[in-house]
Order: structure tokens, then sequence, then C-alpha cells
């Protein structure tokens, strides 16, 4: 019982943590970013050398959207025959340019998804191993309910007992399998929820 309880604490923490963070906003929200030249370093909380990284990835969709803005007056230039070769010269830096803010935007994004990915998998690994006692616990109480189910159709006691174990354990099952964070959140939230109603029904 004392290894279920801590556990709950661990799962009642992250929850906590996601639920007060922006007000349930996107986990992909609540990240931040540090750049260097060579390395996207992603946080969960700001320090001094961080910014949030949608904000980055905002100002960088700014920046795009200037430059093609700028090329678009370029390009009047050209069609006008008004100094071509410079006015070309010109538009390919913008390309270039355009070019490497767009491939910053993309390293930030793909960044910020393999750490909600890595996120979710180290988490999962870890509530795995220590729900396993639990849910083979689930397994076992199960087996004997179905056998009565067929003598006892109509127990609602039976019936309520079986809808709470498949539920419980379909909860793990989509908690251990999930592959984005809200969606992770979602299954931690319900595992709790009906942990608390198995053990009320026990009591």
């Amino acid at each position: 019982m004392k290894k279920y309880f801590k556990l709950s604490i661990v799962i009642a923490f992250i929850v906590w943590c996601f639920i007060t963070s922006d007000t349930f906003a996107m986990f992909q929200d609540s990240l931040y970013c540090e750049l260097t030249s060579k390395s996207v370093r992603i946080y969960t909380q700001k320090n001094k050398d961080t910014l949030k990284c949608n904000e980055y990835i905002e100002s960088l969709e700014y920046l795009i959207k200037k430059e093609f803005q700028d090329m678009q007056r370029v390009d009047i230039y050209i069609s006008k025959k008004q100094d071509v070769l410079y006015w070309q010269g010109v538009r390919e830096s913008q390309i270039k340019k355009i070019n490497d803010l767009q491939k910053i935007r993309l390293w930030v994004i793909d960044s910020m998804n393999v750490f909600e990915l890595n996120f979710i998998k180290k988490t999962q690994e870890y509530i795995q191993k220590k729900l396993s006692p639990y849910q083979k616990s689930l397994e076992i109480k199960i087996a004997p309910l179905w056998k009565l189910w067929t003598w006892y159709q109509f127990s609602p006691y039976i019936q309520r007992q079986i809808y709470l174990i498949t539920s419980q354990l379909q909860n793990l099952k989509d908690m251990y399998t999930a592959t984005w964070t809200d969606g992770f959140l979602k299954w931690i939230q319900n595992y709790l929820y009906f942990k608390k109603l198995l053990e009320w029904k026990s009591e």
C-alpha cells in the first residue's frame, strides 16, 4: 500500500504541474528554449538564457514574413527592369535569409517535439514499472468476476466492479501508449479517478 501511495503522490504532482502551468495550456506552451549556433536546449523552467520556445517561433515567423514582403517589393523593381542585376542579388540574399530562418524555426519545433516525446517515454517507463503489481492485481480480480457474471448478469455490484476494473485496465494501457503529453495527462487523471472509485468500492 505504501508504494501505491508514494506513486499516487508522484502522479498527482505531475498532474498538478501541468494543471497549474498556464491554466491548462498545451505542454509545449510551457517550454523554454536556449538557442546557440550548434544546439537548441529545452527546459521546463525559465532561466536567464532562455525564452519561451513559442515566442522564438513567433519571432522567426515574423522575420520570415517580413523578408517575404520585402522580396515582393524587390520583384516589382526587377519586373520594371530597374537595376536588375543589383536587385537580383538582393533577392538571392533574401531567399537565403528566408531559408536560414525557416531552418532555425523547424529546428526549434523538432527539438520541442523530441523533448516532449522523451519526457512522455521516460515518465511512462517509470509509471509502468511502479504500477505493474497494481495492474496484475486488477487482472487477477476481474477473472472470477467474469465467471460470476455468467451466472449473475443482473447483479449491479458485479456489473459495476467489472466496469470499474476494465475501465482502469484500459486507462493504464492508454497511459502507457500515449504519444502526446495532453493525452497522457488525460489518462493519468482518469487513472487517479478510477483508482479512487475502486478503493472506495473495496472499503
